[in-house]
């Protein structure tokens, strides 16, 4: 499977999708102002993946948002919704939310994201 790398612009992440590393990672901001031009290639890339998938793959989803804004927030969250559909008879995720220690919103944010899914995740707090 192809590689995905979106490169990161000062309101979009970069978002990397790298099966043969196993690195799946979106970081930066996330604040375009058509967000489905960024995510709808995500969404893509992982419907690819699903139709190729023989056996369960192990992999971790890295967030590292700066700021997201509410139509991110609504991508991601379709992204995720799709993924636990997926998981765990086509997928073994793991998600990992990373927000700066002194920020608290974002970390509420993660919790928020990440409590309405039935993926593993954990969120780190990242020293600035």
């Amino acid at each position: 499977m192809q590689r995905l790398h979106i490169s990161k612009k000062i309101d979009s992440p970069e978002i990397i999708l790298d099966l043969e590393e196993r690195v799946f990672t979106f970081t930066g901001n996330s604040y375009p102002s058509n967000s489905e031009t960024v995510y709808e290639p995500v969404l893509d890339w992982f419907h690819k993946l699903e139709d190729e998938v023989v056996a369960p793959l192990d992999l971790t989803l890295n967030f590292k948002f700066n700021h997201i804004n509410s139509s991110s927030y609504k991508n991601v969250m379709n992204l995720l919704f799709y993924l636990n559909n997926l998981h765990p008879s086509k997928l073994n995720l793991d998600i990992v939310w990373n927000c700066p220690e002194n920020d608290p919103e974002m970390f509420e944010l993660g919790g928020a994201i990440l409590d309405r899914v039935n993926i593993p995740n954990v969120i780190i707090k990242v020293k600035d």
